[in-house]
């Protein structure tokens, strides 16, 4: 019985533990393929621990694989949160966690139920096709990249090809922009309304000064 418990134990702690590297794999990889990454490792890991023979095969499939996996896309799925959200922050993370928290209910339970149904291969089976869409959810996850007014580049980059259309806006803003500096040199009309402007009579006059 003890070394039974270890399988779920092992992958509580392994799930409560990737925060560091899920982190660290969405700052090089982006969220989006790091969610993919993690629904693929957890569905490895169920499908597989349905046909485990033994404890130690459950070790590896279910406490590593799973646990890794299903950390790996939580912490990321939350911290993307805070890359979407700006100005409701705070209920967008609450939202998110109480639907954690609501999941975690009603799948416990759902499990329940499949393995009352189908027992505890079948239940793994049917699991790791509900956290493969995981791997839809993770595609959804869009990146962003977010300028301040000074031009500076925030928020993750992973699509070259966005971030190349993105830099090209910018460039023809700023382009536009510089069209407004530039000035011309135009008479002032106020000079040309106070310059004198000559008789006729005075011009007569002159010429036949002239003449004479």
């Amino acid at each position: 019985m003890a070394k039974t418990a270890w399988v779920g134990s092992i992958q509580v702690c392994l799930f409560a533990g990737t925060t560091p590297i899920g982190v660290a794999l969405a700052r090089k990889i982006g969220h989006q393929k790091t969610v993919m990454l993690g629904g693929f490792l957890s569905f490895l890991g169920h499908i597989t621990s349905s046909f485990a023979t033994s404890l130690n095969v459950l070790y590896f499939t279910y406490s590593i694989l799973v646990g890794l996996g299903a950390g790996v896309v939580y912490i990321t799925a939350i911290e993307i949160v805070s890359i979407y959200f700006k100005k409701k922050l705070s209920i967008a993370i609450g939202l998110a966690l109480a639907g954690t928290g609501a999941g975690q209910f009603v799948l416990s339970l759902f499990t329940q139920y499949l393995l009352d149904t189908y027992g505890w291969r079948g239940t793994l089976l049917i699991l790791s096709a509900l956290v493969l869409n995981a791997c839809v959810a993770g595609a959804l996850m869009w990146p962003l990249k977010l300028r301040t007014p000074d031009n500076t580049a925030i928020g993750h980059k992973s699509n070259p090809g966005i971030g190349k259309k993105e830099d090209q806006n910018v460039a023809d803003i700023e382009q536009f922009e510089n069209l407004h500096d530039i000035t011309t040199t135009v008479p002032d009309n106020t000079a040309l309304e106070q310059t004198p402007i000559p008789d006729a009579g005075e011009i007569g006059r002159a010429s036949c000064r002239e003449r004479v």
